[in-house]
């Protein structure tokens, strides 16, 4: 497809990381879209699901978010077939349509993408915009893996106990300084910037520094508060219940949102300190690169933050009391 005069507008695109504040980033994009807006940004509605932009990933492969926004925008057999063309299209349009000087995307399943996606997603930014800039936000490996942890189980119905092992049966988590450099090769480094998450109490105060734009009535928001450690072995046992009884997928899901919404928030599981110290040991290196490389030396990244003991925290329950917290459901409605 040929797409002449393109316009020249810059690009700010939020590449993730999970369980790094990305839902709280996107909310914000989402209430503020008009005042961005009437200040020279555009918050494209032409990839979004939701408040993701999940054409983005869609367009750099991930299947799920694919038939994700197959089903939001009710693509037809011929766009969804030629889904790159159709989405390549519509985005422009909506890009050309508009007077912003700058185009603002997130979703936090860009950053674990491959250097082929990598570089799909940059040729698609690079048919409006010669200036294209990313973010990263990365939380340690430890934290992001218990932060995870919530959405395995609320999401996918995991009854997986080891919190530091994904679906596959290997390490749950990512080589950070190999992703980054995948990523600055396909931009370029200097147009890549990095921050940790732990580094801040609101991670929309240095994303609003990034964007060089601060609303005119701003109050922090909070997306995803976690699971306590008992609502965590509820909901596992939910599923394991689930899975044995054969609840249709659709109901599990249904069933465990509603869960959620009554189960106490709080200190989620925490691994034995002998875990964590082997499952950090597949990240010694590249953390050490990261050093004055993505991040700085004194970044709270590098600090211990949680105190792990000798034995796991998970509390100890039995059926029977899954099947009350059950029955709470039964008075609730979606």
């Amino acid at each position: 497809m040929n797409h002449t005069n393109k316009p020249k507008k810059k690009v700010l695109i939020h590449l993730g990381h999970t369980k790094c504040g990305s839902t709280t980033i996107q909310n914000f994009l989402k209430i503020y879209k008009q005042e961005l807006a009437e200040a020279g940004y555009l918050v494209p509605s032409a990839s979004k699901v939701n408040v993701e932009d999940q054409g983005i990933t869609a367009y750099a492969g991930l299947a799920r978010s694919l038939e994700n926004y197959r089903k939001h925008h009710q693509l037809s057999d011929f766009e969804y077939n030629d889904f790159d063309s159709y989405f390549e299209t519509k985005l422009l349009r909506e890009i050309n349509e508009s007077d912003a000087h700058t185009v603002i995307l997130s979703h936090e399943g860009l950053f674990p993408r491959d250097a082929k996606a990598m570089q799909k997603v940059v040729h698609l930014l690079s048919l409006f915009s010669d200036d294209i800039n990313a973010l990263v936000i990365l939380r340690r490996q430890d934290r992001w893996a218990i932060s995870s942890y919530n959405t395995r189980l609320t999401a996918h119905g995991t009854a997986n106990k080891n919190i530091l092992v994904n679906d596959m049966g290997g390490v749950h988590g990512l080589n950070y300084y190999h992703k980054l450099k995948e990523w600055a090769t396909a931009l370029g480094e200097h147009k890549l910037t990095v921050f940790a998450f732990e580094d801040y109490k609101d991670i929309l105060l240095p994303y609003m520094d990034y964007l060089n734009f601060t609303p005119k009535s701003y109050s922090p928001l909070k997306a995803n508060p976690g699971m306590s450690a008992y609502s965590q072995e509820i909901i596992r046992m939910l599923n394991v219940q689930a899975k044995r009884t054969g609840i249709e997928t659709s109901s599990q899901v249904a069933l465990r949102k509603r869960l959620r919404r009554i189960l106490p928030t709080g200190l989620p599981t925490l691994p034995s300190k002998d875990d964590i110290d082997a499952y950090m040991d597949n990240f010694i290196q590249s953390n050490l690169q990261l050093k004055n490389g993505f991040l700085d030396e004194n970044s709270a990244f590098f600090s211990d933050i949680h105190e792990y003991k000798r034995d796991c925290n998970r509390p100890l329950l039995d059926e029977k009391e899954v099947e009350q917290w059950i029955k709470k459901i039964e008075t609730l409605n979606d």
